[in-house]
């Protein structure tokens, strides 16, 4: 049974990973067990983690310059499936404002330099490291809770 032996071999690798004393080397060692088109609990785990890569180094406004729109609503799942939710508010008005440029006409590159261009989002960028704490947290909660599933 060899499928068993490696799940069972990669569970034991995430929770050895999710014991990191810090919680952003537990999450980088977990994401790394994590394959890149896992469904469920996986693409949680997989579009939660980008998203914190992206917003703790440049603003959730980046993510609309890195992102399609398909990856872009896996992300906005991901923050509500680990509960992120100042983050998700902060993201979906970031989104609104991105479909409405984009509806108006302007290409994707455009739309997302307007985006990171607005005062508004100008602040929502400044609270990165709230959002960032808050994506961290969040996400290793829920990668311990789903430990089983991640394994899959």
């Amino acid at each position: 049974m060899p499928g068993v032996t490696k799940r069972k071999q990669r569970l034991a690798a995430l929770k050895k990973a999710l014991t990191s004393a810090r919680a952003l080397n537990a999450l980088e060692k977990a994401r790394a067990l994590i394959p890149d088109d896992g469904a469920g609990a996986q693409q949680v785990v997989v579009y939660g983690f980008a998203c914190l890569l992206e917003a703790s180094s440049a603003g959730l406004s980046i993510l609309f310059d890195r992102f399609d729109d398909d990856e872009l609503e896996r992300i906005g799942s991901s923050l509500e499936a680990i509960g992120a939710l100042q983050t998700l508010a902060a993201f979906r008005k970031l989104q609104r404002a991105f479909v409405s440029a984009v509806a108006g006409g302007r290409d994707r590159f455009d739309a997302a330099e307007w985006i990171a261009a607005r005062p508004e989002s100008r602040r929502i960028d400044r609270d990165a490291k709230a959002h960032s704490t808050e994506i961290e947290e969040k996400l290793l909660a829920f990668c311990k809770a789903h430990v089983e599933q991640l394994a899959a």
